[in-house]
């Protein structure tokens, strides 16, 4: 099985599921390419290594990065509607640590840059190629597609109003 990591029920609730939520919506607008990973730290005391087998991570992280615009012909119903923008930048990335004061309310504490990403994972970063990401489309004109050369955000993209979760 894979995508099976234990998460603090208020982070799997709060600010993981905001991300989720974000992601569903918003790809309904524009494409997305997602990548993630985990922060792994020495476990003190880990119920999971006994009962599972699994380390718990200290952290989650999440990277979207915006394609081309969906056009509003092949968009669902909720989002025909011309109100409804690309994100206000090219790519979001947020740090969120695995702990109960991982809230939904608390989202922007936890959106970073990919070079404040870089900076705090190191050598954890390796378990992703980032030379081998599909480009984000058109929006970074050869040969500088580098996820260094996008726009990223500096707080939580908006909500989408209406945006069909299910």
């Amino acid at each position: 099985m894979t995508n099976i990591l234990p998460q603090v029920a208020v982070m799997n609730r709060g600010a993981w599921l905001k991300t989720e939520e974000i992601t569903e919506c918003y790809r309904d607008i524009v494409n997305l390419t997602v990548i993630g990973g985990i922060v792994w730290t020495k476990p003190r005391g880990d119920d999971f290594i006994e009962t599972h087998g699994v380390e718990t991570p200290k952290s989650f992280w999440k990277v979207l990065i915006v394609g081309r615009t969906v056009p509003l012909s092949q968009r669902p119903s909720w989002a025909k509607n011309r109100r409804h923008k690309p994100p206000p930048t090219q790519a979001i990335a947020w740090l969120i640590p695995n702990d109960k004061a991982s809230l939904k309310r608390n989202i922007n504490q936890f959106v970073i840059t990919w070079d404040q990403l870089k900076t705090k994972l190191g050598d954890n970063l390796g378990a992703v190629n980032i030379t081998s990401l599909p480009p984000p489309s058109s929006l970074i004109p050869a040969p500088n597609r580098r996820l260094e050369s996008l726009s990223w955000a500096d707080k939580n993209w908006p909500s989408l109003k209406g945006c069909n979760l299910g």
